[in-house]
């Protein structure tokens, strides 16, 4: 282990990885932000966990496509536009919080993602020294570990914050009430509360 912390590529590999922490989030976000924001703001008729699936469809089938189409060119000149295009996915949301911008935001993070993530593994493994390739992995998988535990808790923060649940709204079984009684939340915009009689 001691001699990985002298290498310049392991340092190179970890910087990279650091810088891309905000992009590599928006992971975390699809799954704890998203299904919430959509049934608290939109109901319980949204398909939220299928508009959270297009990123398994499209991380399933899209790596070898993209792979086909990018394996002549150099890592970085595929890694860069596939973080511009996951980079810029939340915009649509921000423009327009609907349900149509929700597919916008995961259909794009995960085109950018079938780009760049895999081609950042291989960039990885490529500068590794020969035969310590997994223990160089691990090290900078520690990094991931490491900032799980806090992104997860700034994520409940901005639900409670933001994208309260609405407790009063549901009857016994956690089921939204009767949308006879939909009232205009206080606490944003395109909300709505379903108070219960």
């Amino acid at each position: 282990l001691k001699d990985l912390w002298v290498m310049r590529a392991f340092w190179r590999a970890l910087w990279l990885s650091t810088c891309l922490f905000w992009i590599s989030k928006q992971w975390g976000d699809m799954d704890q932000l998203l299904p919430p924001f959509l049934e608290r703001y939109y109901g319980e008729s949204v398909p939220y966990y299928t508009i959270h699936s297009i990123n398994l469809w499209i991380c399933m089938l899209g790596p070898s496509l993209a792979a086909s189409l990018t394996t002549h060119m150099e890592d970085f000149d595929v890694i860069l536009p596939g973080l511009w295009v996951m980079s810029i996915s939340p915009a649509w949301l921000a423009v327009d919080p609907s349900v149509p911008a929700a597919v916008a935001f995961v259909t794009l993070l995960s085109v950018g993602e079938v780009f760049w993530a895999p081609r950042q593994g291989a960039w990885v493994a490529s500068i590794a020294p020969d035969g310590r390739e997994g223990i160089f992995m691990a090290m900078l998988s520690l990094k991931s570990l490491i900032t799980t535990v806090p992104s997860t808790a700034f994520n409940g923060w901005l639900n409670s914050a933001f994208n309260p649940n609405c407790e009063s709204c549901r009857d016994a079984a956690g089921h939204f009430c009767a949308e006879d009684t939909v009232t205009h939340s206080a606490h944003a915009v395109h909300a709505v509360e379903y108070a219960c009689r």
